[in-house]
């Protein structure tokens, strides 16, 4: 539930069922098909964010960390 892309559509989305419209714009981080975006505050409430499983990870701007999709033929 820290994933901006869901933060964002349950916003966008309970606006909506509200007034009919939505006046809420997409913010910078806003997912795209190949990247995922957490909110570093609300990730951090998760336990399992503070002892995470090893993985790669690049660092968003604002706070938000960026994780890279798997590779298309991981090692084995």
């Amino acid at each position: 539930m820290s994933c901006v892309g869901f933060i964002t559509t349950f916003l966008r989305g309970t606006e909506w069922a509200a007034t009919g419209n939505v006046t809420q714009k997409l913010p910078a981080n806003f997912p795209g098909a190949e990247s995922v975006s957490y909110r570093v505050d609300i990730a951090a409430m998760d336990p399992a964010f503070l002892n995470p499983a090893p993985v790669t990870v690049g660092r968003g701007g604002a706070g938000v960390l960026v994780i890279p999709p798997p590779a298309a033929n991981p090692p084995r």
